[in-house]
């Protein structure tokens, strides 16, 4: 972990999440002055379970993942990209965060007092609504993936992440893949050896190319048929 040499400022920031929109110069000033620029590097903890949800993040730039530690055993269910705001489940109920975040690529981030965001919120009615839009979304966005989890076969499940990395996350049908074969693994909740033989029925069925950490999705219509018979 280190620090950026180059520091941004809030007003006008065109890394900062889109949830502090309807904040005021002020307001963001006030932010400024509490916040505090981290680069972190890939396999490097941003975030641990259990610790206490001192700050906020507004992630900048990079790429990480969420997951939640088991007993020998780890669930990634969520991609971080720029843009993306993180204030961690317990930061109302107990001030502790549930889930581990892990650098993929080298990372900026905007660590944030939670004293100062609370308060924010509290002052500012329209900054209080989005942050509860903002979390509901992410709500809906975890059931969903549950339900696709507790339903889908293993081609389904398969379809679902190489779906959600082409669309969602590299927003294209060729990428560089920043996942592991375990790490997909652990996204659908399948063994490792399970995932990467349906990746490669993938392969021979001309659904994608896969070439190292190279990814071509070749029939798009046909994973998305998959994801959903799956």
């Amino acid at each position: 972990m280190s620090s950026n040499s180059i520091q941004y400022q809030c007003v006008g920031c065109m890394f900062q999440s889109s949830i502090f929109k309807l904040l005021s110069a002020d307001e963001l000033n006030k932010i400024d002055r509490s916040r505090v620029e981290v680069t972190y590097h890939p396999g490097e903890t941003i975030i641990k379970q259990g610790t206490a949800c001192t700050h906020v993040i507004s992630f900048a730039q990079g790429l990480a993942k969420m997951y939640l530690e088991g007993e020998g055993k780890h669930v990634i269910f969520r991609l971080i990209v720029p843009g993306d705001f993180i204030s961690g489940t317990g930061l109302f109920v107990n001030n502790r965060h549930h889930y581990t975040m892990t650098a993929l690529r080298e990372s900026r981030i905007c660590l944030i007092d939670s004293l100062v965001f609370i308060e924010i919120l509290r002052s500012n009615q329209q900054f209080w609504e989005e942050y509860l839009k903002h979390t509901q979304t992410r709500q809906i966005f975890y059931m969903d993936k549950l339900l696709r989890l507790s339903q889908k076969n293993s081609r389904g499940r398969i379809a679902d992440i190489l779906l959600y990395l082409s669309n969602d996350i590299y927003k294209s049908n060729n990428f560089e893949m920043d996942l592991s074969a375990h790490e997909i693994a652990e996204m659908t909740s399948m063994s490792k050896e399970s995932a990467a033989k349906i990746i490669k029925e993938f392969c021979q069925e001309n659904i994608i190319c896969m070439d190292d950490n190279f990814i071509k999705v070749e029939n798009p219509s046909l994973l998305s048929q998959i994801s959903k018979k799956g």
